[in-house]
């Protein structure tokens, strides 16, 4: 899916299929995360609950999210989470290595967790000299990729 903003700017979306029973689930997020502390409520407004992680460098990492698991597991009348929220580069200006993205989406698959990458700043994190993530190799990791149209920029 392709969306253009009133500056001319381009998105493409790339997603998995997901059921409509895993539209109304709780995401996981940075508490530095933008859905959590911006966008006017909007994620929440939609019915989705935000589990936030408290996070010094804006990262997510599979141990946080194992603890929000655990606080829902077993218990019939505790919804799921079923997305995990990142941005690249985060909110506080850290980007995600290889490592740890190959980690968190392993980690998320093995979970049966959607990771949804939000590439607001994506050119600053692929640009940045601590990135040693392709594009190619960042969206083969993540089940959702909000992203730049590289395409527009090259041109």
């Amino acid at each position: 899916m392709r969306i253009r903003s009133a500056s001319g700017a381009r998105a493409v979306f790339k997603m998995s299929p997901m059921p409509a029973v895993f539209m109304i689930r709780p995401f996981i997020s940075a508490n530095t995360g933008h859905i959590n502390t911006h966008e006017a409520g909007a994620i929440e407004a939609t019915g989705h609950k935000i589990e936030a992680i408290d996070s010094k460098d804006g990262k997510v990492i599979p141990s946080q999210i194992d603890c929000i698991l655990k606080e829902h597991n077993g218990d019939e009348h505790m919804v799921k989470p079923r997305l995990v929220f990142i941005s690249n580069s985060t909110e506080v200006g850290t980007i995600y290595k290889k490592k740890e993205l190959e980690e968190l989406s392993s980690f998320c698959k093995a979970n049966n967790l959607l990771l949804y990458l939000d590439g607001a700043r994506l050119g600053s994190a692929l640009t940045s000299k601590e990135n040693d993530l392709t594009l190619s190799e960042l969206s083969k990791l993540v089940d959702v990729l909000a992203q730049m149209d590289i395409e527009k920029i090259a041109s």
